[in-house]
């Protein structure tokens, strides 16, 4: 492929056209988005996980005490 100068480009009367009127390829493909859900998710569950494991820990069980009167 041969280069040229963009004077050349410019007055061989092609229309350039700026990229924001292209749409993505495809909207599945965002990788920062996919990142963040991804860390977000992660921080959600290990939240969860922390309460949980805290709730069970501090939960006062009921305890069962048999008498038995014979």
């Amino acid at each position: 492929m041969e280069r040229i100068n963009n004077a050349d480009f410019l007055s061989s009367g092609y229309e350039v056209e700026p990229a924001a009127l292209h749409p993505p390829v495809s909207k599945h493909r965002d990788p920062i988005k996919w990142a963040g859900i991804a860390a977000a998710t992660g921080l959600g569950l290990g939240l969860v996980g922390r309460y949980l494991r805290y709730r069970a820990k501090v939960r006062k069980r009921p305890q069962l005490y048999v008498i038995e009167g014979c």
